[in-house]
């Protein structure tokens, strides 16, 4: 089989490890050979399963697995990836837990991980490279974007949208027909009932511009 390499080497990235390989589908698409992390010169460094490391020498056939929540983090493993290989579910397969539970009227693109307990309901559209954190909900006909995170228990409630780069932090909640641009910030437990535009951070009920 070909290799498989889980993108982040932190206690998150053993988390992913847990709920995708352990207990989901990710070994579907390789052997589990390793996680990646970058080096202070962004060089990619693959810590083997005996704990070995030596840089990564991108072979042409393998898989990965985006399993970082830090937004910084995920943009620059997905610059460095893209430019290496085709931005295909071959390369970046979809990976869930086996509890997680996704429509098979929903769609979505390549490279987006559910995690446990996950739910993607009717009619919903997402794009690449989206992280479904533990118990997070996308509604019915929710269209999202690119490289979003949904910490656990949040949701985006029906007919709302969201581009790229926005991160749900936990229990925070989207209501219904809402659109959110890009990068934005909803923080934990706030529940967003207006439209959103580009690079806003909201907490303490108060919306204000990321510098």
């Amino acid at each position: 089989m070909n290799p498989i390499y889980i993108l982040g080497a932190g206690n998150f990235a053993q988390e992913v490890y847990s709920e995708v390989f352990l207990q989901g589908n990710a070994s579907e698409y390789g052997k589990f050979s390793g996680y990646i992390y970058l080096s202070k010169l962004n060089n990619p460094i693959v810590i083997d399963e005996e704990g070995n490391e030596a840089g990564f020498t991108f072979p042409k056939k393998a898989a990965f697995v985006l399993a970082t929540g830090v937004k910084k983090w995920r943009c620059k493993f997905i610059d460095i990836f893209k430019a290496k290989y085709p931005i295909t579910d071959e390369y970046f397969p979809n990976v869930l837990a086996d509890s997680a539970n996704i429509s098979p009227l929903a769609s979505y693109g390549v490279g987006n991980v559910f995690l446990w307990n996950s739910l993607v309901r009717a009619n919903a559209v997402l794009g690449n490279f989206n992280l479904l954190n533990a118990a997070s909900i996308v509604h019915h006909d929710v269209v999202m974007g690119f490289n979003n995170v949904l910490l656990p228990q949040s949701q985006i409630l029906g007919d709302s949208s969201m581009e790229d780069n926005n991160v749900l932090a936990s229990s925070a909640v989207v209501v219904t027909k809402i659109k959110m641009g890009s990068e934005n910030t909803i923080s934990a437990g706030e529940v967003l009932f207006d439209n959103l535009e580009n690079r806003k951070f909201f907490q303490s009920g108060y919306i204000v511009n990321k510098p």
